[in-house]
């Protein structure tokens, strides 16, 4: 209900700036239409083309709004859907007497996650994406983040290799958010007895899964807005929007993604840290 009601609230906001963005145009373009014989003085003139400037303004910020409202209805429908899955097997486990604790968890752990990427991304729409910085001890982190697929990695029997370590200087929150993305489709994509390895160095962090790969003409558009590639249509396990946002927090926290893979072998995945460091805003 939480996040329903949230979504409501923004969706409303949007709707209401639009609505008042609007208003404010149509007045502006009723004042342009006023007899131009009556703005005779140069100082009218000027005021009448500062008007038009400001008419251009509203009917650009309109547009932004519009385009933000579509693309957050259209990605409440994604994950809709999304959220019906495991909401689906759990009805199904339900009826058939077939509960039990691992299969529960994982679907919980699913729902969680995609409830977790919701509200992310109305922070992103919302530019209330908060970073503090601090100091974390990476191993610590990854360590977090396999800790909460542990049943996943039971149910299907992946092995994991853990090596290194290393304190750098970032967002803990959302370095996990990150970090739990990319992990979380090395698993959703590897067989079972597949192995994953992580390498820790003072410069980077290498995951290393054994999946299904990733075609090489979709390489280059991995990150982009809404783009799900082969694996995500054959699979429908994606909505396109989770490396995007990826992408976009690692931009700010000053890290490089790199991403490497060969279909049917696996797919090897490099955050480097770069020079420059975090953005500042």
């Amino acid at each position: 209900m939480m996040v329903l009601f949230s979504f409501l609230f923004l969706l409303g906001v949007l709707a209401f700036s639009a609505y008042r963005f609007y208003q404010q145009m149509r007045q502006l373009d009723d004042i342009r239409l006023i007899d131009e014989d009556a703005f005779s003085l140069p100082t009218q003139e000027a005021f009448l083309k500062l008007l038009d400037r400001q008419a251009q303004d509203y009917r650009k910020e309109i547009h932004e709004l519009s385009k933000t409202l579509s693309e957050t209805q259209h990605m409440v429908q994604l994950w809709a859907h999304q959220l019906k899955v495991p909401l689906a097997a759990l009805s199904l486990m339900q009826q058939t007497d077939q509960l039990n604790k691992e299969d529960v968890g994982i679907q919980l752990l699913e729902l969680e996650n995609n409830v977790a990427n919701l509200l992310n991304f109305m922070k992103f729409t919302g530019h209330a994406s908060d970073f503090r910085f601090e100091v974390i001890a990476l191993e610590t982190l990854v360590k977090n983040i396999i800790k909460s697929y542990r049943l996943v990695f039971i149910q299907k029997h992946i092995s994991f290799s853990l090596k290194g370590q290393a304190q750098v200087l970032t967002d803990a929150k959302w370095l996990q958010f990150a970090l739990t993305q990319i992990i979380d489709n090395a698993l959703k994509y590897s067989p079972p007895g597949a192995e994953l390895t992580i390498l820790i160095t003072e410069e980077s962090i290498v995951i290393t899964d054994q999946g299904i790969g990733i075609q090489e003409e979709d390489l280059p558009r991995l990150f982009d807005h809404g783009f799900t590639g082969f694996n995500g249509r054959r699979y429908r396990k994606a909505t396109g929007l989770g490396l995007y946002m990826t992408k976009t927090v690692l931009d700010q926290l000053g890290i490089v993604i790199l991403v490497e893979s060969q279909v049917e072998v696996g797919t090897r995945v490099t955050l480097k840290w770069s020079q420059r460091g975090p953005v500042k805003d």
